[in-house]
C-alpha cells in the first residue's frame, strides 16, 4: 500500500482557512447524503422492483431501469438466478403497469435523495447547481478518504499559501466545473450523475505539478507486517503518475465507466493551463501574499523563496546564490538576495546586487523598478560602488523622495567628467541650495569649472554660485526619506523580507562578542581630529537601554527595557560610539569586558534634549542578523554598515567602534567621558 501523507521541509505561513472549509463541507456533505432516510427509501424500492420481477421474470424490463440503473433483464435474471421464460402468460399486461409502477416510484425516490440532488447530471442541462455542488458529494467513504488525503496533505494548503485565500477558492471551483465540463459534456443527455471532489483536487494536482515542481512528496509504504516507511518522490512526478493513471483508465473505460476519468484529466490539465497562463500574465505576483513563497525562475530559486519564507535564511541564501549562477538574468532572485543581505545590514554584498538590479532595471527601461529597488535598499549600498553612467540615471529617480541618496549618487556621476559631471553638480547645488546655500556654491563652481560643461551649463552654474557665505559643509539638514521615523516608528522595516526579522526576532540575544582590546588605555582620543564632540555641556541626554532584535534596510529594529519596539534609521544616527568595559554591573549582575554601543540621534523639531540608546553585545541578536558569521564578525559588519548608511563619525575610531580592536575603559563613567566628554544621564 501507497499513501502520500505530506510535503518535505512543510511549511505554512497561514492557516489555510479555505482548505479546512472545504474539507470539512466534504465531510458534512457525506454525513448528510449517507445518514438520511431518502437513501434507505430509495434501496427499499429497488429491492420491490428486483422482487417483484423475480416473481414475474416474464414481464419486460422497463427502459428507464436500464437508462438510469444499469439494470436489464439478463442482469436481473443473473442476480436473482431466475430462468427467463420464453413467452409471458394471458393477462401479463397488469402485471406489467405494476412493475412499471414500482419503477416510477423507484426513479421518484432515487432522485429525492440528497446525493442525487447535488450530483451533475448531464440530462439537466447547463443551468443546474450540480455544477458547484457535485464537487462536495461522494459515494463511499473509502472514495472520501482518497480524496480529502491528497487534497489536504499534498496540494491544497500549499496553493492556498502561495496564492492567497480568495483566488484559491475562485480556483478550486472553477476547477471542479472545468472537470465536471470534461465528464458531462461528451455524455450528452445521459442520466448518469457525476459526483465527488477529484476533478476539483486534480485541477490543484495539475497546477501543482508545475507550481511546486521543486518540491518532493512524502510516501508511506506497508506491505505485510514488517516491511513500512516513507520515501520521496519528486513532486511532478507523483502528479504525472497520477495523470499517466487517470489516462490509462479513460482510454479503457471511456466515459460511461464507474470513474470519472474525463473529469480527472479534464482538472488536471486546467489546473496545468492556469498555472501556465498566471506565469505568463504574472497575475501570482500580483495576488500572492506578502510572504507567501514565490515561483522562481528555477527550481532552485524556488527552494530558495521557500526557505526564505520559512524563515531559514542561510538555506535561502545558498539556494538563491544558485539560482543565480544558473540564470543570472533571475532578477527576482538577485532581488531575495540583496533583500537579505540588507537585512544582515551587510553593506558589502549588498552593494553589486543593488547596482546590477538597477542596472538590469534601467537597461529594460523599467525605471519604476529601478527607483523601488533604490528606494528599498539604496540605504544599505555604496553608492561609490555604482558605474558612473548608473549612478546618474539613479540620482535622477531618487532625488524626490531621498535627496541625500541623491547627492551622493550625483557625486559619483561627476567622477566620469564631461557634460554629464556638470550636470550632476548643478542636480547636487539646487537641492542644496534651500538647505546649505554655501555647499550649493562650491557645488556651482565645480560644475562650471567641469571638464566639457556647455555655455547652457556654465550659465546656471553662475546663477547658482552667486554670493555665499563660505563655509563648513553642513549635512545635517540634508532632507531624507528617512524624516519622522524615530524611536516610535513601525517594527519592521517597509520592503524586508517578513520571515527575515522573525528569524532574527527569534534569535534572541547572543554572547558579546569576543573583545579585542586596544594595547593602552583610550583617554581623550574623541571623534578624531577637527571634528567637534558632538554633544554639547548644556545638552539635556537621556540614556534609553535596549536590545538590538534584528535588523532590515530600513534599519536596526530594537526594543527598550521598557518593552517600546522601534526601527532607527541609520539617518537618525548623529554618532556612536563602542568600546569594552572591564567592570560593568546590569541589573545588580556584574559584568565583565562587556561591549557596549551607544547610538547619539539627532535631534527633531520640539525633541527637549538629546537621547542615546545604548546596547550591551550581550543583548544584540547577532547570530540572528548574521548567521555565518562569528560574534566578533557580525558585530563588525553592523557598526560598519550603520556608520557607512548614515556617516555618522564613530568613538574613538571607526576602527575602535568595530572591535578593530576595541578601546578599553575601566566602567561606564570611563567611557562617557571619553565618548561623550562628560557623564551622561540615567539609563531610562
Amino acid at each position: 500500500m501507497l499513501i502520500p501523507v505530506g510535503l518535505d521541509e512543510t511549511r505554512l505561513a497561514r492557516l489555510p482557512w479555505v482548505s479546512i472549509a472545504i474539507l470539512a463541507l466534504n465531510v458534512l456533505a457525506y454525513v448528510a447524503t449517507s445518514t438520511g432516510a431518502a437513501g434507505a427509501r430509495a434501496e427499499a424500492r429497488f429491492d420491490e422492483v428486483v422482487e417483484y420481477w423475480r416473481a414475474h421474470p416474464y414481464l419486460e424490463v422497463p427502459a428507464e431501469l436500464e437508462r438510469r440503473f444499469g439494470v436489464g433483464r439478463d442482469e436481473l435474471a443473473a442476480a436473482t438466478n431466475v430462468a427467463v421464460p420464453e413467452r409471458a402468460p394471458p393477462g401479463a399486461w397488469a402485471d406489467q403497469a405494476e412493475l412499471d409502477a414500482l419503477v416510477e416510484d423507484l426513479v421518484a425516490e432515487y432522485e429525492a435523495t440528497p446525493a442525487r440532488r447535488w450530483s451533475l447530471v448531464p440530462e439537466r442541462g447547463l443551468a443546474q447547481p450540480g455544477w458547484i455542488t457535485h464537487q462536495f458529494t461522494h459515494g463511499s467513504l473509502g472514495h472520501l478518504l482518497g480524496n480529502m488525503l491528497v487534497f489536504a496533505l499534498v496540494v491544497a494548503p500549499f496553493l492556498e499559501d502561495a496564492w492567497g485565500r480568495p483566488f484559491f477558492l475562485a480556483f478550486y471551483l472553477a476547477g471542479g466545473v472545468a472537470a465536471g465540463a470534461a465528464q458531462a459534456l461528451p455524455m450528452g443527455d445521459s442520466p448518469v450523475g457525476v459526483l465527488g471532489a477529484s476533478g476539483a483536487i486534480s485541477a490543484c494536482l495539475g497546477a501543482f505539478a508545475l507550481r511546486f515542481a521543486h518540491r518532493r512528496v512524502r510516501m508511506f509504504y506497508w506491505f505485510g507486517l514488517v516491511f513500512r516507511g516513507t520515501f520521496f518522490v519528486p513532486a511532478w512526478l507523483y502528479a504525472f503518475l497520477g495523470l499517466a493513471g487517470d489516462l490509462l483508465g479513460l482510454k479503457l473505460q471511456g466515459v460511461s465507466g464507474g470513474v470519472a476519468y474525463a473529469a480527472h484529466v479534464g482538472g488536471f490539465l486546467f489546473g496545468l493551463a492556469a498555472v501556465v497562463a498566471m506565469r505568463a500574465t504574472g497575475l501570482e505576483d500580483r495576488i500572492a501574499p506578502d510572504d507567501a513563497p514565490r515561483w522562481g525562475r528555477t527550481a532552485a530559486a524556488s527552494r530558495g523563496s521557500d526557505a526564505l519564507a520559512a524563515g531559514r535564511v542561510s538555506d535561502a541564501r545558498r539556494h538563491l546564490e544558485n539560482a543565480i549562477a544558473r540564470d543570472p538574468r533571475d532578477l527576482a532572485s538577485v532581488l531575495a538576495l540583496a533583500r537579505i543581505h540588507a537585512a544582515a545590514f551587510d553593506r558589502e554584498r549588498t552593494t553589486p546586487l543593488v547596482e546590477r538590479l538597477v542596472r538590469e532595471h534601467l537597461g529594460r527601461k523599467d525605471a519604476a523598478a529601478a527607483r523601488s529597488v533604490l528606494l528599498e535598499l539604496g540605504a544599505m549600498a555604496d553608492p561609490a560602488a555604482f558605474r558612473p553612467a548608473v549612478a546618474y540615471r539613479a540620482a535622477e529617480l531618487v532625488a524626490a523622495e531621498d535627496p541625500g541618496l541623491a547627492d551622493r549618487l550625483d557625486e559619483v556621476a561627476a567622477s566620469a567628467g564631461g557634460p554629464v559631471a556638470a550636470k550632476a553638480l548643478l542636480r547636487s547645488a539646487e537641492r542644496a541650495r534651500a538647505y546649505d546655500p554655501a555647499r550649493a556654491a562650491r557645488l556651482a563652481a565645480r560644475a562650471r569649472d567641469a571638464e566639457g560643461a556647455t555655455a547652457e551649463l556654465r550659465a546656471r552654474a553662475d546663477a547658482l554660485a552667486g554670493p555665499a557665505e563660505r563655509g563648513p559643509e553642513r549635512r545635517v539638514g540634508v532632507p531624507s526619506r528617512f524624516e519622522g521615523i524615530g524611536e516610535s516608528g513601525p517594527a519592521s522595516g517597509a520592503g524586508a523580507p517578513a520571515r527575515v526579522e522573525t528569524a532574527a526576532r527569534e534569535g534572541g540575544a547572543r554572547a558579546a562578542p569576543a573583545p579585542a582590546l586596544a594595547p593602552a588605555e583610550a583617554s581623550g582620543e574623541r571623534w578624531g581630529e577637527g571634528v567637534p564632540p558632538p554633544l554639547g555641556i548644556a545638552d539635556e541626554v537621556k540614556v534609553v537601554s535596549c536590545r538590538l532584535l534584528g535588523a532590515s534596510p530600513a534599519g536596526l529594529d530594537l526594543e527598550a527595557t521598557s518593552g517600546r519596539r522601534a526601527v532607527v534609521p541609520p539617518a537618525r544616527v548623529a554618532a556612536l560610539a563602542a568600546g569594552v568595559l572591564r567592570e560593568h554591573a546590569r541589573a545588580g549582575q556584574p559584568l565583565r569586558n562587556a561591549v557596549v554601543l551607544d547610538l547619539l540621534l539627532h535631534p527633531r523639531p520640539g525633541d527637549a534634549g538629546r537621547v542615546v540608546l545604548r546596547l550591551l553585545g550581550a543583548d544584540m541578536a547577532l547570530k540572528a542578523i548574521h548567521p555565518d558569521a562569528p560574534p566578533r564578525e557580525a558585530y563588525a559588519r553592523i557598526v560598519d554598515a550603520l556608520v557607512a548608511a548614515s556617516g555618522a563619525p564613530a568613538s574613538p575610531s571607526r576602527d575602535a567602534a568595530a572591535g578593530r580592536p576595541f578601546s578599553g575603559f575601566a566602567d561606564l563613567a570611563a567611557f562617557e567621558r571619553s565618548a561623550w566628554g562628560r557623564p551622561l544621564a540615567g539609563v531610562g
